[in-house]
C-alpha cells in the first residue's frame, strides 16, 4: 500500500430486501466516484448478508469497521438482530437501517450502543455518507479513549493524558464551530512529597 493510500473501510450490510440493498451499494459507489469530496474518509468495501444468521456467521470469522443492519432482516424483529450481533463485534459501530414507522426502536438501540441509523426514505449517498463518517469517527474516538490512560489509579481523577486528549478536542470543536473556547489546566507537581 502506498503512502497516500487508506484502507478500505469494510462495512457489512444485513439487508434482506434486494431494492434496498441495491440503493445502498449504488450509493457507496457513487461517494467511490466522487473521491475529491472525501464525503466519508476512505475508500469502502461492502459484503452483504441478507439474513441475521449469515451475519452472524460472517462476522465470527470477519472483522468490519461498519455493521448496516436492518433490524427486520430475514423475518427478525424487534431488538433481537442488534443484540445478537452486538454481543459478537462489540467494538464494531452499528448503524441501523429503518423505516419512519419503526425510528423508535432505531433510537432504542442508539441508546443500547448502535452509533446511529439511518431512515431507509432518506436513503442517498449524502445521508448515508455523513451516517457511516459519524459512526467511524465516533467508534475512532471510543478506541482512542480506551487506549489512553483518562484516570489517574492513585487518585481516581482524570490524568494529565487525560487532560490532554481533552484539550485537544475542545480545541478542535472550538475551531470547527468557529467560537473561542478556554480550557485551564493546572499541573501539580510534587504533592507525592507532602507530609
Amino acid at each position: 500500500m502506498s503512502t497516500g493510500e487508506k484502507t478500505r473501510a469494510r462495512i457489512l450490510l444485513v439487508e434482506n430486501d434486494p431494492w434496498d440493498a441495491g440503493l445502498i451499494q449504488e450509493a457507496l459507489d457513487e461517494l467511490e466516484e466522487r473521491p475529491h469530496d472525501n464525503l466519508l474518509g476512505r475508500p469502502v468495501e461492502l459484503f452483504h448478508a441478507e439474513t441475521v444468521d449469515e451475519a452472524i456467521a460472517s462476522a465470527s470469522t470477519e472483522v468490519y469497521d461498519v455493521i448496516l443492519l436492518d433490524l427486520a432482516a430475514g423475518g427478525a424483529s424487534g431488538l433481537h438482530p442488534y443484540l445478537r450481533l452486538r454481543d459478537l463485534a462489540p467494538s464494531t459501530p452499528f448503524v441501523i437501517l429503518t423505516v419512519r414507522e419503526e425510528e423508535s426502536l432505531a433510537l432504542t438501540a442508539m441508546r443500547e450502543g448502535a452509533a446511529g441509523y439511518l431512515l431507509k426514505e432518506d436513503l442517498d449517498c449524502l445521508p448515508l455518507a455523513r451516517t457511516l463518517r459519524a459512526a467511524l469517527e465516533h467508534q475512532q474516538t471510543l478506541l482512542i479513549r480506551e487506549s489512553m490512560p483518562g484516570v489517574d489509579d492513585l487518585t481516581g481523577l482524570t490524568s494529565r493524558a487525560g487532560f490532554l486528549y481533552l484539550g485537544d478536542t475542545v480545541r478542535r470543536l472550538s475551531a470547527r464551530w468557529r467560537k473561542p473556547a478556554t480550557l485551564s489546566i493546572v499541573n501539580l507537581t510534587g504533592y507525592g512529597r507532602m507530609r
